[in-house]
């Protein structure tokens, strides 16, 4: 990977982003969202959420993340971050993502990398607060479709797994197999450094082989990893459990924000549930739902008192649903921000008032930086933001430019008009001989002309079609399959070289978690 320089783009010049959830109205707003993001309210709400966050939530949050990590190499950043989430002046800045293949596309990766350089840039600026950048591993989703497939090097690598219920659980058999595929892509020279990726355990769950996987591209920036199937963090959030299970807090609440936002035009991000929580058993991840006076657990139908009964019990077996998962999360972490994604962030507007119900501080919201990785060639002499736009319109406005031949052709004509008769004049006077000869020339003279323009229309034809093809080359490089590059691409894909630390190393120093551009990383050379 040669060497990489930011650029960027507004929003509305590339298709297929949305406005940012930062811009929306202020009525908006004040309806559905926290503080607006600054470093100024950030400060404020890290001082909230320290007056709030106990010191045996602290306590069970570090505990838990110890018993994570044991046994597992932690660079010394990590190492810092973790004692220092024990002081009651640490906060942390969260983004999460499912357990995707291999990091997955490209934005799990630009998702990390802005909230660490935004905890840099923010324990830059003050040493009152220290900001701990923090990764919520999504373990227990179970959608094991969205996560199966990584695309390198224009093939697309899925692993075939035969598990059901919460993925994180899943054993990790024929996970070996995929990884040799994809590192077969690389000549043995350049396979060095990916065997600190491909040869990590892969004995453990997948979760926890994920985790390791995390924490071995991102631990030398000091990210923390929390694996969200926990069973002494859910035990804490027994209360939490136990009001969605027995009142449905969420679905009366969600209801009503939802017909607010439709006031906004807004369609709802999730479907709310009667009661928003699961049920994982072995293999199993199911949907508590009432029946009657009994509650199915799957196969199992229990009464209210046994349903408690079993959380108390067996707190680990619970799991909350999209919705309620953010809810638990702000309840475990001593968390002020959490950055994601347009559509992430949607479903958040919907819980505003359900946090409040729970007696919860809503935290500040920012939406994550999307960006391109480009090169150097796929430019042309044009504006940057050209090359991203519609493929149909760049076409379009290369087949415009045909008029130039009938423009030059016309020129070409009237100077032949005036240069014959200029040449027939230069004769007059001096015989047929003269006549003939001059005419002979300037036969040759048209038919050299006429050769010229035919050599020309060829020529234009081929350069047209060439500029079609590039044009199409580059597009499917910006938007393969039709969607940006940043939501198919595997990070391996920009690193022919396999030297993927390299790679990180340049996006974080370039990413700017601050500008709400499109960041574009334009690399030298062809």
């Amino acid at each position: 990977m040669k060497s990489l320089t930011r650029v960027g783009i507004q929003r509305a010049l590339i298709p297929g982003f949305p406005p940012l959830l930062e811009n929306e109205s202020q009525d908006f707003k004040n309806e559905f969202l926290g503080r607006d993001f600054s470093a100024e309210n950030l400060q404020i709400q890290a001082k909230d959420r320290i007056q709030t966050f106990t010191s045996d939530q602290r306590a069970t949050l570090c505990h838990s993340l110890k018993v994570q990590y044991q046994g597992i190499e932690i660079e010394e950043p990590v190492a810092k971050n973790l004692q220092l989430l024990q002081n009651e002046t640490a906060v942390t800045i969260t983004t999460g993502h499912q357990l995707s293949l291999m990091s997955g596309p490209m934005f799990f990766v630009y998702k990390i990398l802005h909230v660490l350089n935004l905890c840099e840039l923010l324990n830059a600026r003050q040493q009152e607060i220290h900001y701990v950048p923090l990764f919520w591993l999504a373990s227990e989703d179970h959608d094991f479709d969205e996560i199966k497939t990584s695309n390198v090097f224009q093939q697309s690598f899925t692993w075939d797994c035969l598990g059901s219920g919460a993925v994180g659980r899943f054993s990790t058999d024929g996970l070996g197999a995929v990884y040799q595929a994809v590192f077969d892509l690389f000549r043995s020279e350049l396979q060095d450094d990916l065997k600190e990726l491909f040869n990590l355990s892969q004995g453990d769950s997948y979760g926890q082989h994920v985790f390791k996987w995390v924490n071995r591209m991102f631990g030398t920036f000091g990210l923390v990893v929390l694996d969200a199937d926990n069973p002494t963090l859910k035990k804490e959030a027994i209360p939490l459990f136990e009001k969605e299970l027995t009142e449905r807090t969420l679905a009366a609440k969600v209801s009503e924000t939802n017909t607010r936002l439709a006031a906004f035009h807004k369609k709802p991000q999730v479907f709310v549930r009667p009661i928003n929580v699961f049920h994982l058993s072995l293999g199993n991840r199911q949907r508590v739902e009432e029946v009657g006076s009994q509650f199915k657990l799957g196969e199992e139908s229990v009464s209210e008192e046994d349903l408690r009964t079993k959380l108390h019990e067996h707190p680990g077996s619970f799991s909350p649903n999209a919705l309620l998962r953010p809810i638990y999360q702000e309840f475990v972490l001593p968390n002020v921000c959490y950055v994601g994604g347009g559509g992430e962030l949607a479903y958040w507007t919907q819980l505003k008032s359900s946090f409040e119900s729970f007696g919860m501080a809503f935290p500040i919201l920012q939406t994550r930086i999307s960006a391109f990785i480009v090169k150097q060639s796929w430019i042309s002499s044009g504006a940057l933001h050209e090359a991203f736009a519609p493929l149909e319109e760049q076409v379009s406005k290369v087949r415009k430019s045909d008029g130039a031949q009938e423009e030059l052709f016309h020129s070409i004509d009237q100077k032949a008009i005036s240069l014959v008769e200029v040449l027939t004049q230069g004769v007059e006077g001096m015989g047929n001989d003269a006549h003939k000869w001059a005419g002979a020339e300037i036969a040759k003279l048209n038919a050299n002309l006429d050769a010229y323009k035919l050599k020309w229309q060829r020529q234009h034809k081929q350069k047209f079609e060439q500029e079609i093809r590039r044009l199409e080359k580059v597009h499917q490089q910006l938007y393969p399959n039709g969607i940006p590059q940043e939501r198919h691409q595997n990070l391996l894909h920009f690193c022919p070289d396999g030297n993927w630390r390299n790679l990180l190393s340049q996006l974080k120093e370039g990413l700017d978690p601050l500008n709400e551009e499109i960041q574009v990383f334009i690399e030298e050379g062809k």
